[in-house]
């Protein structure tokens, strides 16, 4: 579970409260619908192409949103999320490492 905080705050939002995202072992970015986090955080343009597991094509809507996030361990995490029609908000355990920011996955979830 994650918690969305304001980009100038680390206290949560509570308008947002606590949301469930996918963490994905296999995905190469992070990726958000279009109005995940919106007005949240930062954007800059992004021009990279997306594909599905399978192979087919994903919209990118041109955007790299940074939002922070707070984890269950209190510790604010700023993650970059390529913003695109997908159904669940993903976050990519290799581009996480790549940033410093170690995945765990404990017996029991």
């Amino acid at each position: 579970v994650f918690m969305m905080v304001d980009k100038n705050s680390s206290k949560p939002m509570t308008s947002k409260g606590a949301h469930r995202m996918m963490i994905d072992s296999c995905s190469a970015v992070c990726a958000c619908a279009p109005d995940f986090g919106l007005g949240l955080g930062t954007e800059r343009p992004s021009h990279r192409t997306l594909e599905a597991a399978g192979g087919q094509a994903v919209r990118h809507h041109g955007v790299l949103r940074s939002l922070n996030h707070k984890l269950a361990s209190g510790r604010i995490a700023r993650i970059e999320h390529e913003v695109a029609d997908v159904s669940h908000t993903m976050l990519s355990v290799s581009k996480m490492n790549d940033t410093g920011s170690g995945v765990i996955f404990l017996k029991g979830g």
